[in-house]
């Protein structure tokens, strides 16, 4: 049957440490070879920026300097 473990707190061990290493450490290619967490981290502090700039009316100003 594979991998079967049947201690919950080894188990538990085993999915966080699969779980740090694919959010925290492995780069992925469908995010520009980004870290899920540095993508998220990124693509939030550019919406954050967005929404700033947008409130005061400058989003047109980002387009130009950005795209």
């Amino acid at each position: 049957m594979g991998n079967y473990i049947d201690d919950v707190d080894v188990l538990n061990r085993y999915l966080t440490d699969w779980l740090v290493e694919y959010n925290f450490k492995s780069p992925h290619q469908s995010l520009g070879y980004a870290t899920p967490i540095e993508f998220l981290t990124e693509n939030w502090m550019r919406k954050c920026y967005l929404c700033a700039l947008s409130v005061r009316g400058l989003d047109k100003n980002y387009d130009m300097l950005y795209n």
